[in-house]
């Protein structure tokens, strides 16, 4: 039985039942391969211990369930998207969109420039972009009340910014914000759990209020669907949240942390039952990421490493894909084949914290001291927080240490010698 050496990882060996010419011939051809060396990585290299039959069966059946749109098409929407997204200072969103957004292949002639990059003026009208500038600067600085001050307006202006798409989706937004953040400061000063739990959002209602007025004239456009959505959930009106959440990503689909809340109420309420048919899913290719997201969530984990898998084959260079295939491999106990996904993913973006609490769980499991050791270094250096916390604590466990405490007097981590 032959071992394959990994190109690249002289540590990683997995034994397989290959003959010894076909591994060979299987390294030898792994850079050139279409597909590249991810392929290599995430596809052929987990599924090589079964039998040869078994492996096309697998690879033949990562075939998307609905076409996606061309790159030039998806470059384009996205383009439009991370530029509205920012706007709104939706920071998540931008981030998972504009990851999409740089993993799309090299577009060459189609590849937007910034004379014909898309803009979000024509939606604003001349009358409001003062009020709305100057309320997204304040909302910039995290003064949420000011912010939503700006935009109440006087009587000249009361009309125009009640009702116009921005100034709605701001006001609103700040508002939801300020008591977000009243409600975690006023639980920081409570000692008692239990009591903060029970402090709320007092903007929720109010905002119910104004938004549902609203709502009912058909006044809100996606992205205030969205800042709705999240205040009945917040309200744990949930069957109206999801309703509306499934409103908004029909009007705007690449609005991602819609999505996900949509998953987190589908969760809670335990109606989906694994089947997105349940929910009515606007006919976008952002509906095959949802799909994917609910059935690792659901732990159907065969199911959406193959959605990830075809999704890979529109945007190859995702960290997002890379890191939730590499989750599947590891919900599905196959750590092997989950270290060398995050190994590789590492290698390539080496500053992302996002799933390294998995990769610790991966490498405390198999006791791989020497990575643990690697990759605590590393985060310390970064001084990246909760990761470092997480994987010092299995480092720690790995060298059968004490886990150690927060400093009282700062929160910090004391500093320990690896």
């Amino acid at each position: 039985m032959a071992a394959l050496v990994v190109p690249g990882l002289a540590h990683a060996e997995v034994d397989n039942p290959l003959p010894p010419p076909v591994v060979k011939d299987l390294e030898r051809a792994a850079p050139k391969i279409q597909g590249g060396i991810d392929w290599f990585y995430f596809e052929l290299l987990p599924a090589i211990k079964k039998e040869p039959m078994d492996v096309a069966m697998e690879l033949d059946s990562a075939k998307p369930a609905r076409p996606l749109p061309d790159a030039a098409e998806l470059r384009a929407e996205l383009h439009e998207a991370v530029l509205r997204l920012s706007f709104a200072e939706l920071h998540s969103s931008t981030q998972w969109a504009s990851e999409l957004l740089a993993a799309l292949p090299p577009g060459g002639a189609d590849e937007a420039s910034p004379a014909s990059a898309p803009s979000i003026s024509p939606t604003l009208p001349r009358s409001l972009c003062s009020p709305v500038l100057l309320a997204k600067a304040h909302f910039g600085m995290r003064e949420y009340s000011r912010a939503a001050h700006v935009l109440q307006g006087g009587p000249a202006q009361s009309q125009d910014l009640h009702s116009a798409p921005w100034p709605v989706f701001f006001r609103s937004y700040a508002l939801y914000l300020a008591g977000e953040k009243r409600r975690e400061e006023d639980a920081a000063e409570v000692s008692d759990p239990a009591e903060a739990s029970r402090i709320h959002n007092t903007e929720l209602k109010t905002l119910e209020e104004d938004l549902s007025a609203l709502y009912r004239q058909q006044k809100l456009d996606g992205l205030s669907l969205y800042v709705y959505g999240i205040v009945l959930k917040g309200l744990e009106l949930k069957e109206d949240a999801r309703r509306v959440l499934l409103e908004s990503v029909h009007a705007f689909p690449c609005n991602w942390s819609a999505w996900l809340d949509i998953i987190s109420i589908s969760a809670d309420l335990h109606d989906v039952n694994g089947r997105c048919e349940d929910v009515r899913l606007p006919p976008h290719w952002m509906s095959l990421f949802f799909e994917a997201a609910l059935q690792l969530e659901l732990q159907r984990n065969d199911s959406a490493k193959e959605l990830y898998v075809a999704l890979r084959a529109s945007f190859p260079e995702s960290a997002y894909i890379a890191s939730q295939i590499a989750t599947c491999f590891y919900n599905l106990r196959n750590f092997d084949a989950s270290q060398l996904a995050f190994e590789e993913l590492r290698r390539r973006d080496p500053y992302r914290l996002s799933s390294l609490d998995t990769y610790s769980n991966i490498l405390f499991v198999k006791d791989s001291r020497c990575h643990v050791n690697f990759l605590t270094s590393s985060l310390r250096k970064q001084n990246s927080g909760a990761a470092w916390c997480c994987c010092l604590q299995s480092f720690c466990c790995c060298r059968n240490l004490k886990s150690p405490q927060r400093h009282p007097s700062d929160g910090r981590t004391p500093n320990i010698t690896l």
